[in-house]
Parts: C-alpha cells; structure tokens; sequence
C-alpha cells in the first residue's frame, strides 16, 4: 500500500481536528439547558428527549475521530516504510563498502600484522597463534568453546579483533597519524595490550540473547552493569565463568 505524501497527511490531520471541534461547539450549542434548568416542571419525556440528543453528540464525536485515527494509521505505516528503505540502505552500502575494502586488503596486502606480531611476542612470548588467510588475518586458537578463538583481521588502517561470536573490536587511529609507520605500531601495541588483557583474564566476555555480546573489565567491575549483563554468564579465557559481584549473591564463584 502507497502512503500519502507527508503534506497530505497534515493537511487531513489538521482540517479533521478543526472539523471536530466547530462541530463538537455546534452541537453543544444546541443543547437545551437552558430550558431544563429554568424550568421546575420536567416531564419523562423530556428526560428522554435531553438522553438521546446527549447520545447523539457523543456518536457525532465518536465519528469525527475516524479520519484522525485513519491518517494517524497512515502516518505510522509511512513511518515503517521509510524506517525499512534506510535499513535497506544502510545494509547496501555496508555490503558494498565491505566488499570494497576486502578488495583493496587483497590488492595492497597485510601491512598491520606483521607489526601486531611483533608486538604481541614482546607482550606474550609463548602465545601460540597463526597467520591466515594470505597472511591477512592472525588467529589464537580457543581454549574452550564458552568464548571461541581470538581473528584479529588486518584492514590497512584498523585492526578488528573478534572474541569467538560474542565480540568484536575496532582499534586504529584515524587520520594520516593512522597511516604513518609510527601510527601502526601504536595500533598494533594497543591490539596486542587488549589480547593479552583476555588471555591473562582480566577480562570477561557475555552475550545477553537478543541483545548481543559485550566485554567486563573483571578489575573495576561494579554493580552498574547489573542491568546490562544481568543472570547472564560472564565467561574467561580459560572457559571459567566469572562471579560479578551481584551474580555471587545468587551463583557460587567461578567453576
């Protein structure tokens, strides 16, 4: 169904508003109160009479909300529309940007990895990780299935770490800064820095069903996340639940 324009709609809005007014104010003006109230000596049948023009003004008026109603239901499925053509828009082009950039990885190569390499053995020397996909993406292998393996994918100006399929994270620098060797290795060291954050457990990740994953620094933890995370299981990189502090009060510590 085509919805009227928006011009349409107000236009409709605005005349059905002044039309229930002047015709609620020429009806009530009709009433005749006067002549009951002056009068001591009512008969039923004019009790009757005063009854069914009351009803009648209450159905005159109950009509007069139709067309509001109707260009209200008109203004809200315009709404939906609108609301589902830039949900569309927006899936578009973030395809298209993807697919652009996934391109232009292919084309120029890793240049962060190497320097996220570098960094994370100087952060932790014994971690065990491999480089995939044409040398593009570095991955540490799960310790259990509570969070899955750590992908930090190379972008040429951001690296973006997924936690398993409960998070992910953007680190880079933006402007020409980003871009200078010096900048890299500062995105690569804060890279390194978060992964060895996760992997010493200091912190903790959750997902919260249909509302998605996030991530608790377990070192100032307090109860403003409760309404976030709530009964939801804050999980470590070793596969141990993690107790927050409201959770205790209910769940025993980490098994």
């Amino acid at each position: 169904m085509k919805t009227p324009p928006k011009w349409a709609v107000a236009l409709v809005l605005a005349l059905s508003a002044v039309g229930f007014v002047a015709t609620s104010m020429w009806l009530d003006s009709g009433y005749p109160r006067s002549y009951f109230t002056c009068r001591g000596d009512v008969s039923l049948d004019s009790l009757i009479q005063v009854c069914r023009d009351r009803r009648k003004v209450q159905l005159a008026r109950q009509f007069l909300l139709i067309p509001i109603v109707l260009s209200a239901l008109g203004l809200y499925a315009r709404h939906l529309e609108n609301e589902a053509a830039r949900k569309e828009r927006r899936r578009q082009y973030c395809a298209q940007t993807q697919k652009a950039w996934a391109e232009r990885v292919r084309l120029e190569g890793g240049i962060l990895i190497p320097k996220l390499i570098e960094a994370l053995l100087q952060t932790l020397p014994d971690v065990e990780y491999s480089v995939i996909e044409n040398d593009q993406v570095l991955e540490i292998p799960a310790t259990s299935d509570n969070i899955g393996p750590i992908r930090v994918y190379d972008g040429l100006e951001e690296l973006t770490a997924y936690i398993g399929a409960v998070h992910h994270r953007h680190i880079g620098l933006w402007g020409e800064y980003g871009k200078t060797d010096e900048g890299r290795t500062d995105i690569a060291k804060t890279t390194a820095e978060f992964i060895a954050q996760i992997i010493n457990e200091k912190i903790g990740f959750y997902d919260v069903p249909d509302r998605g994953g996030g991530f608790v620094d377990l070192e100032s933890v307090d109860d403003s996340l409760e309404d976030t995370v709530g009964d939801t299981p804050v999980w470590v990189w070793s596969g141990k639940r993690a107790a927050m502090p409201w959770q205790s009060r209910v769940h025993p510590p980490s098994v």
